[in-house]
């Protein structure tokens, strides 16, 4: 023993045993696999809203393919049919028939909204004849979610010739 060791009576290590830091790397270990833990936890709920977001933009988006369908049917309608729109009809409004298709459900009216007399209609060819305005309104919602899209579609008609 040297003088030291005779001093204090114990004998010192310039480095601890292995027992002492065991447990600091089993709390290390524990604090590393928690914040994995809560990483992927919050990567779940990260997906889980992304895929809510996702789902009603795609529902948003059948609601508007519906609206649209309509008016397009009622624009290119055979005159017979239960979609065709009359454009000389000047007073009444007509309802379209309610469509529902691939879990949309729509429906619109075809109405008067006015004339221009006095102006020339774009493809009168030369002549002078009036405008009559029509607007074509159209709505659909996709039954599942309650998505809702509203759309209105204008258009002109020549009316009568004008002298």
């Amino acid at each position: 023993m040297n003088a030291r060791q005779r001093h204090t009576g114990k004998c010192h290590t310039a480095r601890p045993g292995p027992h002492r830091q065991r447990g600091a790397a089993l709390v290390v270990g524990l604090v590393v696999l928690l914040m994995l833990t809560l990483l992927g936890v919050s990567n779940m709920n990260m997906t889980t809203v992304e895929l809510k977001i996702t789902s009603n933009a795609q529902n948003r988006h059948h609601a508007f393919q519906g609206a649209a369908s309509l008016i397009e049917q009622s624009l290119q309608a055979p005159p017979a049919s239960d979609y065709a729109v009359d454009f000389t009809d000047a007073v009444n409004a007509k309802a379209l028939p309610e469509v529902e298709q691939h879990s949309v459900r729509s429906s619109g009216v075809a109405q008067f909204s006015g004339s221009g007399i006095g102006i020339e209609c774009p493809g009168g060819q030369g002549l002078r004849v009036s405008c009559n305005f029509f607007e074509i309104r159209s709505s659909a919602t996709h039954l599942p979610s309650g998505a809702i899209s509203n759309q209105v579609q204008g258009l002109y008609r020549p009316g009568i010739l004008i002298e």
